[in-house]
């Protein structure tokens, strides 16, 4: 079998409770994703400051 990826654009919104990893994870995809990326009700924490440190 033989399996194709392609990239293609992604749009849309999700919600989820503040999460140290929810939080990392959003700043990683965001850091990948073309345009503007918004991150609602992140949590603060020294963990999440760092990975904002390291983009």
């Amino acid at each position: 079998m033989k399996v194709t990826i392609e990239r293609s654009d992604i749009r849309g919104r999700v919600t989820a409770p503040p999460s140290k990893s929810y939080t990392i994870r959003g700043l990683m995809c965001a850091a990948l994703a073309r345009g503007e990326s918004q991150i609602i009700h992140p949590l603060y924490a020294d963990d999440t400051e760092v990975a904002v440190m390291v983009l």
